[in-house]
């Protein structure tokens, strides 16, 4: 593997936060083999991967087998967006489950009108599901599965995962059998009374978020001349003044800046509503040095634009997510919390404790409620000491 490509993929592991030690244990793997191929579609890669891991069992010791597929899966990642273990489930032959699963993704979709990623991740859920609860069972009767068959399936095969994943999983199944029961087939009614288990948010913790003085480091750090600088300065202000999600930064176009009234058009969101947003004045001058001065004239109206080997194409939402996590890793802000949505995080704080209300920093973010806004806004403590009054048994507040 030449130096171009190890040097690529030692930055892409250094944002995904892999130690010193894997990243030289993989790249001096990568050493030992031929390039991989740069223009090749998945299927390609893929194949390019299994056939590369498989000439080295015999010259490579079995540690270093595990490693090389592990590096190689790496790549595979870095170059599509996909991890190796989810591109493998599209190439499964087709199973008993399959086409009503489909049905079920295409009413998450159009009648919920709920995101694809969500509709893609409760498909995979409910997959999970129905081949335990149907496992060595030929008739698929769906009145046969109850509460207590889903209360074994979290006892026995998800118990190891958080509370708020198998929150994730029940939901995924609740809205499964809802489904099928809007489709007229029987189920059993016992399943619509799951509890749902409880969202592992900890009560005692206010929500995470940057300090004033890592918001103005990053801003620091993202200040700078060159066409890089000026794109990721943009989007960083898109997550930071706007509190957008990481997934809407790339869908943006250039015909979502509404430059004349000062606002930005966010089309695709999680929950399938606009939004129209008020640009800041630094937000606007940051869009109008990367547009006008750095951005080039290509046929794509995407409003972010890869610089560099791919470049021109559009960014993903993988892309977005490296820049604010080099960003990171650079600056050393460090947490279990880093990431894009620390900012989303700091955003939401920042609006509700500027005196607005749940509501209009719900309608900022994009949330549908205020219920899921309450997990994103932190109370501002320094606010609420200037507040208080002396405490009589001592000390100048309580």
């Amino acid at each position: 593997m030449d130096i171009t490509q190890l040097s690529e993929l030692k930055e892409f592991m250094e944002v995904e936060g892999y130690s010193k030690s894997t990243i030289r244990q993989y790249l001096d793997c990568l050493r030992r083999v031929q390039d991989f191929p740069e223009e090749s579609c998945e299927r390609e890669l893929y194949e390019h991967i299994k056939k590369l891991v498989r000439s080295r069992r015999q010259s490579f010791s079995e540690g270093s087998c595990r490693d090389l597929r592990a590096a190689a899966n790496l790549w595979f990642r870095m170059k599509t967006g996909i991890p190796v273990r989810r591109y493998e489930q599209t190439l499964k032959p087709v199973g008993r489950f399959d086409a009503l699963l489909t049905s079920f993704h295409d009413h998450s979709i159009n009648m919920k009108q709920i995101a694809a990623e969500t509709a893609a991740s409760e498909r995979s859920h409910v997959q999970e599901f129905l081949e335990f609860a149907f496992h060595g069972v030929e008739d698929i009767v769906f009145t046969d599965i109850t509460a207590r068959t889903v209360r074994d399936y979290v006892c026995t095969k998800i118990a190891a995962l958080l509370d708020s994943s198998k929150g994730r999983y029940i939901t995924s199944i609740r809205n499964f059998f809802r489904f099928l029961e809007f489709s007229g087939t029987p189920v059993h009614p016992s399943v619509f009374l799951l509890p749902l288990s409880p969202v592992a948010w900890n009560s005692r913790r206010t929500p995470v978020t940057l300090t004033e003085e890592e918001v103005g480091r990053l801003l620091a750090y993202f200040e700078g001349d060159s066409a890089k600088k000026k794109r990721n300065r943009a989007i960083f202000l898109m997550l930071l003044d706007l509190g957008l999600r990481c997934s809407e930064v790339p869908q943006l176009k250039l015909e979502d800046i509404l430059w004349n009234r000062g606002e930005l058009l966010v089309r695709e969101t999680k929950t399938r509503r606009e939004r129209l947003l008020p640009l800041s004045s630094r937000l606007g001058e940051a869009l109008e040095d990367y547009v006008i001065g750095h951005r080039g004239n290509g046929d794509d109206r995407h409003l972010f634009l890869r610089i560099g080997r791919f470049d021109g194409q559009p960014m993903d939402r993988e892309g977005v997510r490296r820049i604010i996590r080099l960003a990171f890793n650079k600056l050393q802000i460090e947490g279990w919390w880093k990431g894009t949505h620390a900012i989303r995080r700091t955003t939401a704080s920042k609006i509700y404790n500027s005196g607005n209300s749940l509501k209009l920093t719900a309608d900022v973010l994009g949330h549908s409620g205020i219920d899921a806004i309450t997990a994103y806004t932190k109370i501002d403590e320094h606010s609420l000491r200037s507040l208080v009054g002396a405490w009589p048994k001592g000390g100048p507040s309580c």
